[in-house]
C-alpha cells in the first residue's frame, strides 16, 4: 500500500504537562419524586496550561527509486493559553 515510499517520524522526545483546571455545571432537573426525572444541564471545562513543546526532527520521505526528500521542522507546540471546553447533558434518574 505504500508504494515504495518510507517515511520517518518527525517528533522526537516527550513531554510532561501538567495544566491546573476547573469544572462546574448548571442544570435543572424536572419530574417527580418518586419517578423519573430528566436533567437538562450545560457543563464547563477550564483548564491553564504553560507553553509545552516537544522537540521535532528530519521529515524525511524516500520514495521508490527516486531521491530522498527532507524538510526540517522546528519544536512542535502541544498546547498553550487557556482552553474552554463547554457542552450540553441530558440525563435520567430514577428513584428517590
Amino acid at each position: 500500500m505504500s508504494g515504495g515510499l518510507s517515511e520517518t517520524s518527525p517528533y522526537s522526545g516527550s513531554k510532561l504537562a501538567i495544566s491546573p483546571g476547573i469544572t462546574g455545571d448548571l442544570g435543572i432537573i424536572l419530574g417527580s419524586t418518586p419517578g423519573v426525572s430528566f436533567i437538562f444541564g450545560a457543563m464547563a471545562w477550564v483548564e491553564l496550561p504553560s507553553t509545552s513543546q516537544v522537540g521535532a526532527q528530519t521529515i524525511g520521505e524516500t520514495p521508490a527509486n527516486g531521491a530522498p526528500f527532507n524538510a526540517s521542522v522546528g519544536p512542535f507546540t502541544v498546547e498553550t493559553g487557556p482552553q474552554v471546553y463547554i457542552g450540553p447533558y441530558l440525563g435520567m434518574r430514577f428513584g428517590h
